[in-house]
C-alpha cells in the first residue's frame, strides 16, 4: 500500500516484511479510498538527544507526530479518504571517517590521454566522478585504474581527518607501491609515473566509525477500513 516517494539518499527507507525502516530523510505515500485506522509498531533509535519523530499527514493535514524512543504501538484515526503520507524528517548522523580526495585526475601518455576505466568498488564507500575527474576514496578496498597506456598520472590530494590521522594512499602495479601520499587539509600536486598495467589505489590507514545515528523503524504497517 505504502510507496516511497521521497529518499535523501538511495536507500534512506527500506521496506521490512509488513513495515519500513527509515534510516535517512523519507516519505512514504498511500492512496485511501475510506476513513479508516492507520496501526503502527514502531521502535526509535534515539541520537543527539532527541527522539525520531513520524509525521503523519493526510492530503495537507498533520495527524500526528508522535517521537519514538522505544516499542511503541499507535493508532492514528484517518478521518476521510485521501492521499496519507509518513515522513521521516529529522535524521541525524554522525561519524568519525577518514576521507580521500582525488581531484582532477588525469593521465596522460604518449598517443592517448586518460584510462580505459576506472573502478570505484561500491564497499569502497567512495565515488567516482567522470565529468569532474574526482575520486572519492574510503575504506580500504582498492580502487582500480586502468591507463590507455604508459605515462604520468596527475592529481590534487587532500584528506579529511578522523582519529587525529589523515588518509595514507598508496599506489601499486604489478603487486609493487610505486607511490605512497600522505594526504592533509590542503591540497597538494601529485605527479607519478605510471605504466600501461592496470593500476591499484587503496586508503591503506582506513578509519570509520559511526558516533551517534537516529533511526526509526515501523515493525507493522497497517491499515483498518472503517465499516460503512
Amino acid at each position: 500500500m505504502f510507496q516511497p516517494v521521497y529518499q535523501l539518499s538511495q536507500g534512506s527507507v527500506q521496506a521490512r516484511g509488513d513495515g519500513f525502516y527509515f534510516g535517512g530523510e523519507s516519505i512514504l505515500e498511500a492512496s485511501l479510498c475510506s476513513a479508516g485506522t492507520l496501526r503502527i509498531t514502531a521502535i526509535g533509535e534515539r541520537a543527539k538527544d532527541e527522539d525520531p519523530q513520524l509525521l503523519v499527514i493526510l492530503d495537507n493535514v498533520i495527524l500526528a507526530a508522535p517521537r519514538v524512543n522505544r516499542l511503541q504501538e499507535l493508532e492514528i484515526d484517518i478521518p476521510h479518504p485521501g492521499r496519507l503520507y509518513l515522513s521521516y524528517l529529522n535524521d541525524y548522523y554522525l561519524a568519525d571517517v577518514r576521507v580521500a580526495t582525488l581531484s582532477d585526475v588525469q593521465l596522460t601518455a604518449p598517443g592517448c590521454q586518460g584510462f580505459q576505466s576506472v573502478t570505484v568498488p561500491a564497499e569502497n564507500a567512495g565515488a567516482w566522478y567522470p565529468e569532474d575527474r574526482i575520486a572519492i576514496l574510503v575504506r580500504d578496498v582498492p580502487a582500480t585504474l586502468i591507463p590507455c597506456a604508459a605515462g604520468e598520472l596527475t592529481f590534487k590530494a587532500q584528506g579529511r581527518e578522523g582519529k587525529s590521522a589523515y588518509p595514507l594512499v598508496t599506489f601499486k602495479q604489478n603487486g609493487r607501491v610505486i607511490q605512497t601520499v600522505q594526504t592533509g587539509e590542503e591540497f597538494t600536486p601529485v605527479r607519478v609515473p605510471v605504466g600501461a598495467t592496470p593500476l591499484s589505489v587503496t586508503v591503506t590507514n582506513a578509519y570509520g566509525v559511526t558516533l551517534a545515528d537516529r533511526n526509526l523503524n515501523l515493525e507493522h504497517l497497517g491499515f483498518v477500513p472503517r465499516r460503512p
